[in-house]
C-alpha cells in the first residue's frame, strides 16, 4: 500500500515538472510556477525533478538500483553546485545552462530577483525559533 502512495507522488512530481518544462519552451510564465506567489521553477530543477521522480520508481520497483544510485550521485552534485552559488553569490549558469531564463532573471547583476541569500535567511530563522 505504501509503495502505491510513493508510486502516486512519483507521478505528481513528474506531471507538475513536465508542465514547468513546457512552460519553459513555449515561454508560458503560469506553467513555470507551483504557485503564483511564489519564484518560477526553473528548467533545470524541473529536469531533475524528472530524473528524482523516475528513480523514485527505479527503487520502489527494484530495477536498476545501481543506475538509480547514479542518477542520485547526479542530482546530489546539482544540487550542492546550486547551493554554493546561493552560499558563495557565484553564477555558474547552471540555471541558464538548457533554456535561457525569460523571467525574473537579472541580466545585469547576474543575481536571481528577489533572492535573500540563504545565510540571511537561516539567521532569521534561528532568531526566531531560539531567541
Amino acid at each position: 500500500m505504501l509503495k502505491r502512495y510513493i508510486l502516486i507522488i512519483s507521478a505528481i512530481i513528474n506531471i507538475v515538472s513536465i508542465l514547468a518544462i513546457l512552460g519553459w519552451m513555449f515561454q508560458l510564465e503560469s506553467l513555470t510556477r507551483v504557485v503564483s506567489e511564489l519564484p518560477s521553477m526553473k528548467f533545470n530543477t524541473a529536469l531533475c525533478f524528472i530524473f528524482l521522480g523516475a528513480t523514485i520508481v527505479l527503487i520502489v520497483k527494484h530495477y536498476n538500483i545501481v543506475f538509480a544510485h547514479i542518477v542520485n550521485a547526479f542530482l546530489l552534485i546539482v544540487g550542492l553546485l546550486t547551493l554554493s552559488q546561493d552560499i558563495f553569490a557565484i553564477d555558474l549558469g547552471i540555471d541558464q545552462f538548457i533554456v535561457e531564463d525569460f523571467l525574473g532573471y537579472n541580466q545585469v547583476t547576474r543575481t536571481r530577483a528577489g533572492c535573500r541569500p540563504p545565510l540571511h535567511s537561516l539567521f532569521r530563522f534561528w532568531g526566531y525559533h531560539f531567541y
